[in-house]
């Protein structure tokens, strides 16, 4: 079969037609409509008890400081080798309640902050959003969320500090506000020092009421050089630090509070993730290391009644992350909402957390559950019109298993037995076994319900995806089939012109199988997380056939320097694999670059001093050979001042950032006197100042090298620039060693 350059063209138009619609399908059921309730809950919507009373919500706080650190993992906190020891000792003492609170995929900050503020389940496309940072399009102004309902229930001023997510999501909400981004990855210092600087004079002010702080420079660290680099305790100890002054500043302000007003409530302090990471340091999936994070409740009144419990102060299983009792992220909602006396968010799926509420009765605690129960019967009864929110508990039979295989009927039951026995225990205020039931069908109803209405609001359309798949499916198999037309065709016009099929034709057909493998790989998301392994092997097969066809060659001198080249280049592959684990299946996997980090740390210094002069002894020559007159063999007075003084930049550039590589890596302590040789010639202190110089440095020299090249085609009209590929090469070379990890 053959094809003319017009029909493939259209081929190639129609894969793409075929590609755009298999997107289209597949993100439509990827991201599935969620439907929710829209509007504010306000106080009049609040039920009556079963007995028809009506009841205020009466707050058990009066003041908030919710400080999140942005990738605290639970062991983080409240792991052995965690640097936050005094939580760890309030946690100890029992004067703070700790929990692990599971975070569901995506975990990334945007829909992570959606989760804790609405109650909600986020969806991959606020994972998509939290990429972009001018986007207002995910704004929860007309979300129902706790911050609106403080603000306009309480009538509660509100002021935030640090990720100017919040800033996007809550527009106009805040009092006062002090943002910073959180895209400036490498940036561990600065970035919580701009929120730190707030917290005394904000906590100092008369009058405030909720505080929010976000800080970012924990989840940098994991992202520059791991969850278990020697940045990473440091920082937990900064952070420990900022909770011990907020610690002990509210309870000093609360004990005088209520010394003047003994109907003043307390404090409540809140220190929380957003999500985990992986051993990579990076987040985003589903692993444990991801969802895992820390949540620590602490009060004055924890301090002073002492009535957490006993099974709070032992840790569970560190190996799973999983310390103290394990929650749901979201079950921070409902509970924030009545510690403050607030309604609970419309959309809300998450459960009261019983274990806060140390000073109230088993009466109170059965309201707040009746509360919890009726917000999340709202939800269910937009799938299902007929089920009832207020059941007449004069009609119901008494039961003690609601066992139906109709999810309505049983939640239903499991709620009008809740409404029953909460009714009896108003009425019979004697009767613990009322009580008790109340509490079991309560706990059994929400539990029930929250977990259905979480997975149905995650539930994917597979018919659309199937469909997109059907599509993407297509497309592959007429790409496969024009390749290799194409292939059969340039084979046929030029691969037996010698009369045998050569050497590079074998490679060029295993190519096109690598090529069809390879496109088969990318419709399996743990294939696409582990790409680089697919190449890492591919590449070892190109060269073992490659040696194999080497046998062919009549030439025993030539055989022999082809086959010891590949061979050199497959021990050169596997040392690179070797080197350094990444992807996400293999990141915490022990790798040579592990072992020079914590065994042999000079030596892997004294590699890299070897590897950047390298480096730039290659870069300077190479940018002499392109300022070279081949013609004269001399320069022009302007080629020679420019050849100069870009080989000055790039020595600049390297000793940049070996001055940046040495502080951030932790080289000071080993070479002090380089150091200090570098930083009097370097004389920049500060490191973000440093990585923006070496930015600028890069692009100049650039620059110059292209200047470069327009006086060299003035010189030498006609000639063929080959170099500047290679220039640009070493450069990036430069910018990859500044990103890398040590």
């Amino acid at each position: 079969m053959m094809y003319s350059p017009r029909k493939k063209c259209q081929i190639l138009f129609n894969i793409s037609i075929l590609q755009l619609l298999g997107i289209f399908f597949f993100a439509k059921g990827f991201f599935p409509y969620k439907t929710s309730l829209s509007g504010l809950s306000t106080v009049n919507e609040l039920p009556p008890l079963p007995n028809g009373e009506k009841t205020p919500l009466e707050p058990k706080f009066d003041r908030l400081v919710f400080m999140l650190i942005d990738a605290l993992r639970s062991d983080f906190v409240f792991g052995k080798n965690s640097g936050m020891e005094f939580v760890q000792s309030l946690v100890a003492e029992r004067r703070a309640i700790p929990y692990t609170a599971i975070a569901t995929a995506p975990t990334v900050t945007l829909p992570r902050i959606k989760a804790l503020t609405t109650g909600t389940v986020p969806n991959f496309l606020d994972a998509i959003l939290n990429i972009a940072e001018s986007d207002t399009s995910s704004s929860l102004a007309d979300q129902d969320n706790w911050l609106v309902q403080l603000k306009n229930v309480n009538n509660k001023s509100i002021s935030f500090f640090g990720d100017d997510t919040w800033i996007k999501l809550f527009p106009g909400l805040f009092h006062e506000t002090d943002g910073t981004t959180s895209f400036f990855a490498t940036d561990t210092v600065e970035v919580d020092l701009n929120v730190t600087r707030n917290v005394i004079p904000q906590l100092s002010k008369p009058g405030w009421d909720v505080l929010i702080f976000h800080y970012l420079g924990l989840d940098h660290v994991g992202h520059s050089t791991g969850p278990y680099s020697n940045l990473m305790v440091p920082k937990q100890h900064e952070m420990d630090e900022v909770v011990k002054i907020i610690y002990e500043i509210i309870l000093e302000q609360d004990k005088k509070r209520i010394r003047e007003d003994p109907n003043v409530k307390p404090t409540l302090f809140v220190l929380c993730g957003d999500h985990g990471m992986n051993e990579a340091g990076n987040h985003g999936g589903s692993s444990i290391g991801e969802i895992s994070t820390a949540f620590v409740f602490m009060s004055s009144i924890f301090d002073s009644v002492k009535q957490v419990p006993e099974t709070f102060s032992v840790p569970f299983d560190e190996h799973s992350m999983s310390f103290y009792k394990v929650i749901n992220q979201v079950d921070f909602v409902p509970t924030i909402s009545y510690l403050f006396g607030i309604p609970i968010p419309k959309n809300n799926l998450g459960l009261l957390l019983l274990d806060l509420m140390v000073d109230i009765d088993a009466l109170d605690k059965l309201r707040a559950l009746q509360l919890n129960a009726y917000q999340l019967s709202g939800i269910l009864q937009t799938s299902w019109p007929s089920f009832d929110r207020s059941p007449n508990v004069t009609s119901v039979t008494s039961v003690m298993d609601c066992d139906f295989n109709d999810d309505q009927a049983r939640l239903q039951c499991l709620y009008s037995m809740a409404y029953y026995y909460h009714d009896k225990s108003l009425n019979e205020v004697n009767d613990i076994n009322h009580v008790n039931n109340a509490l079991l069908f309560y706990d059994k109803f929400v539990t029930d319900s929250g977990s259905r209405l979480a997975s149905s609001f995650s539930d994917y359309d597979t018919t659309s995806m199937f469909i997109g798949l059907f599509f993407m499916i297509l497309s592959v198999f007429n790409y496969i089939k024009i390749m290799l037309v194409t292939y059969i065709q340039w084979n046929k016009r030029f691969g037996n012109q010698d009369g045998s099929k050569s050497q590079r034709s074998h490679l060029e057909f295993l190519s096109i199988i690598g090529i069809i493998a390879f496109c088969i790989t990318l419709f399996a998301s743990s294939y696409i997380e582990e790409e680089h392994q697919f190449w890492y092997y591919w590449i070892q097969t190109m060269f073992i056939y490659s040696v194999i066809l080497s046998f062919r060659k009549k030439n025993r001198t030539l055989f022999i320097k082809q086959a010891c080249t590949f061979m050199c280049q497959m021990v050169l592959v596997r040392l690179i694999r070797a080197w350094n684990q990444t992807g996400q299946k293999f990141a915490g996997t022990i790798d040579l670059k592990f072992y020079l980090n914590t065994s042999y740390i000079k030596l892997m210094w004294i590699l890299y001093f070897v590897t950047s002069s390298a480096l730039t002894i290659i870069t300077l020559r190479e940018i002499r050979k392109l300022y070279i007159n081949n013609n004269s063999r001399r320069n022009s007075v302007l080629s020679f001042i420019l050849q100069r003084f870009t080989q000055l930049i790039v020595i600049i550039i390297s000793i940049s950032v070996t001055k940046y590589k040495l502080e951030i890596d932790g080289g000071v302590e080993l070479f002090p006197k380089l150091f200090e040789l570098i930083s009097f010639i370097v004389r920049t202190t500060q490191i973000i100042t440093l990585a923006r110089l070496i930015y600028v440095l890069l692009i100049v020299s650039l620059v110059l090298c292209q200047l470069g090249i327009i006086v060299k085609n003035q010189s030498e009209k006609g000639s063929e620039i080959r170099k500047f590929p290679k220039i640009i090469l070493c450069l990036i070379t430069y910018l990859f060693i500044l990103l890398s990890r040590p």
